[in-house]
């Protein structure tokens, strides 16, 4: 298992909440990829794959969670 914690600012560490369900709940779950939020504010990704998982569905799942992203980068400007 692999958590990503989301902030919206890494000096004042303030929780990307709302962003970090919108890739989960709404980006990466419409390009068939499911992953979880997690954490006491809500702001972790988190990634747990089976242990028999194939290299090409880890490589989907990547790529959906870069273009999700990126995507929520851009339009909320985090940093």
């Amino acid at each position: 298992m692999i958590g990503i914690e989301l902030v919206k600012n890494r000096k004042t560490k303030e929780p990307a909440t709302k962003e970090t369900s919108d890739i989960c709940l709404n980006r990466a779950l419409k390009r068939g990829v499911l992953f979880v939020t997690s954490g006491w504010n809500g702001n972790v990704i988190r990634f747990a794959p089976p242990l028999t998982v194939k290299q090409e569905h880890i490589d989907k799942a990547i790529d959906v969670l870069d273009k999700s992203l990126g995507e929520v980068e851009r339009e909320e400007n985090i940093k």
